[in-house]
């Protein structure tokens, strides 16, 4: 306990202490300031507990000489005190005070050599801010209510008047620089009191500004400037009455016969009802993008339902050709957008894009890699790195993904035709900001694109793809294989009504997949690129390719270190591999003496890419590669014998030998 101290405060200098105007403040470590507000002056207590002493530190007179003081607030956050005083001569104009009490007895402990546990009992004056006046409210205007609020990290001071009209002045106070920001906002909508002396308590949620009266609730959005009235659910039972604590607390006190009792509610926000009264898309998405814990997941998650609410209804009026609305359900969806890639920051996005990877195959659409592991679609508090952020990677698999699987799922074109359009959208939009694309919602692009028929916009796609994607992002392989796999394994302009016969169809695709391939090769690491030459069987293309790679990558390392991935075997391009591709091509060559300069062609790569796969025996440290231990014969089965002449063909036997048969 602090030692009994007088302080003084009946003294005429002092003046009599105003209501509500004692105030306690942590400033540093154990010690706290105890702040007096009196119709004369602020007093301004220093005490330790640790010392156990108390001390006066400042007296700040009003800014009068008279005893006019008649209203004080303290705001703690931020450390700011407002007093409001009347003027001398007029008992209708008022002037406010504002201090900000200072905190830099901290970094003066830090300063001295030798920290001391018992910090000194002195308290830094507050710093000086400009007064202002308020504006005089006559007779039958309304009732004038004073506020101070924390929003957005800012003290603000309110002054609502309520009368036939509604209107809110907004003093955003600068504690930095030392000026306040006056804004004014007229509520068309009335707020119904039950008599002109009724209270209306104020309370901020998530930087929402409430006032609330016995029969209704009025929310504001100060940085969208929008406002909504709506009924009060805190109906009172007989007998008790409310009272706000905080933030966001709400105290109930209810007389049961002789007993008085309480009950403590945290308010919250009904986010899906609120947005629904925000009728105007540009203040609504804001709103609910700028959210923050416990509020955030829910209101992502009321985005994306928007969205996929926008997609189903302009597949619905581009059903009907002679709707009127089919125009503004498209300039709807790219309000979405606008608004959402608004927030989108260049910060984000590394983190973004290492969460889609998983999503390219699903969303290049096809049905070998439908049965693929789904990610978490629980998003937690903690995923959300960067608040206000909605990720290309939640807008695809919350959104785009579902509705473009749906319209595979009901054979509906219409519905893949909007979610195009509207991938579409997202990735112009996102490029005109100067932000990177992720991998999968370029996959997504090119598989719509190819299902609707568009072989040319694919192209394009790809090649602005090479061009403006950033080097080493993840998912560069996987989205080049996606997209060489759309072509061989969907028709192209399945997804349309085209009357065009399929056999020219497969001639067309064919001839793109080659340009395609030359397309992706640009981006495309040489692993990825040798990969797909061997599959599709050109075997000398995917042998020559590497070894391009491999002298170029030497080259590199001997003028100073690289950041490509080490080339070298890998599943899909190990010893093997090129064995089996080669015995499969074999046939097509005309002549033994052909056939034995493919083989030992092969030989001569496997020598420089894979020479362990020429020898089954164990590694200096005795383990032994996983692909490379068991023997070309028992791998690729029998030697074709007969294409080189016969088994006694020295021919063979040289060939055999090479290999290990």
């Amino acid at each position: 306990k602090v030692k009994e101290f007088n302080l003084g405060l009946l003294n005429k200098p002092s003046g009599q202490v105003l209501q509500g105007g004692i105030f306690w403040s942590d400033h540093v470590g154990t010690s706290q300031d105890l702040i007096v507000v009196t119709t004369r002056a602020v007093l301004c207590y220093k005490v330790s507990l640790q010392r156990k002493q108390m001390a006066l530190s400042h007296t700040l007179h009003h800014p009068f000489q008279h005893p006019t003081a008649t209203g004080t607030w303290f705001e703690p956050k931020t450390r700011c005190l407002v007093v409001l005083s009347k003027w001398p001569s007029s008992k209708e104009a008022h002037c406010v005070k504002v201090y900000v009490l200072s905190s830099n007895s901290a970094q003066k402990q830090q300063q001295r050599q030798k920290p001391n546990p018992f910090p000194r009992l002195e308290l830094p004056p507050p710093e000086k801010f400009p007064s202002f006046m308020l504006d005089h409210v006559k007779k039958g205007e309304g009732k004038r209510n004073l506020y101070l609020v924390n929003m957005e990290g800012y003290p603000y001071f309110l002054e609502l008047i309520v009368g036939t009209k509604v209107s809110l002045k907004l003093y955003q106070l600068n504690t930095q620089e030392l000026f306040h920001y006056v804004s004014t906002i007229a509520i068309n909508d009335s707020l119904p009191v039950k008599n002109s002396g009724e209270s209306i308590p104020a309370f901020v949620l998530d930087n929402i500004l409430c006032f609330s009266t016995s029969s209704h609730v009025l929310l504001l959005d100060i940085i969208n400037g929008f406002y909504c009235v709506l009924p009060s659910i805190m109906k009172a039972p007989s007998k008790s009455t409310f009272e706000f604590f905080g933030q966001e607390y709400l105290l109930v006190k209810q007389q049961n016969y002789n007993n008085l009792g309480y009950k403590f509610h945290r308010l919250r926000l009904n986010l899906a009802h609120v947005g629904g009264m925000v009728q105007d898309a540009s203040s609504r998405i804001p709103f609910l993008l700028r959210r923050q814990s416990p509020y955030a997941v829910k209101a992502r998650s009321l985005v994306l339902a928007e969205l996929n609410m926008l997609i189903k209804r302009q597949t619905d009026f581009l059903a009907h050709p002679d709707s009127a609305y089919k125009v503004a359900a498209a300039e709807a969806c790219r309000i979405w957008i606008r608004q959402v890639v608004s927030f989108y920051k260049e910060q984000a996005f590394e983190l973004d894009c290492k969460k889609s990877v998983p999503l390219i195959t699903k969303c290049a659409l096809l049905s070998s890699c439908a049965k693929t592991n789904n990610t978490s679609n629980d998003r937690t508090e903690q995923d959300d790195a960067i608040p206000s952020v909605l990720s290309q990677t939640e807008i695809l698999e919350e959104a785009l993904l579902v509705q473009a699987n749906d319209a595979l799922r009901n054979e509906n074109n219409i519905k893949l035709g909007v979610v195009r359009e509207v991938t579409a959208a997202m990735i112009s939009a996102l490029s005109d900001m100067s932000f990177q694309i992720c991998p999968a919602m370029y996959c997504l692009m090119i598989a719509l694109l190819w299902r609707r028929g568009h072989d040319k916009e694919v192209v394009t796609v790809i090649k602005s793809i090479s061009e403006y994607m950033i080097e080493n992002i993840p998912g560069r392989d996987i989205l080049a294989e996606m997209a060489l796999r759309i072509a061989d394994e969907v028709p192209l302009g399945c997804q349309t009504d085209d009357l065009e016969q399929d056999a020219s169809k497969h001639i067309k695709s064919q001839k793109l997949s080659g340009t395609l391939l030359q397309c992706v090769s640009s981006f495309a690491s040489p692993q990825m690129v040798a990969k797909t030459l061997l599959h599709r069987g050109y075997l000398k293309a995917s042998m020559s390719l590497l070894l391009k790679s491999r002298e170029s990558k030497s080259t590199n390392e001997s003028s100073g270190p690289i950041q490509n991935s080490q080339l070298g075997p890998q599943n899909g391009l190990s010893g093997p591999d090129f064995f089996a591709a080669a015995l499969a091509a074999v046939g097509n060559e005309h002549s033994v003496a052909d056939r034995c300069r493919l083989f030992n062609y092969l030989y001569q790569f496997l020598r420089v890419w894979d020479p362990r796969s020429l020898s089954c025996e164990p590694l200096k440290d005795g383990k032994v590669n996983d692909y490379h231990f068991v023997s070309f014969s028992e791998q690729c089965g029998a030697f074709p014998d007969d294409l080189f002449g016969g088994a006694g063909s020295p021919a063979c036997q040289k060939v055999k030998e090479l290999f290990g048969y």
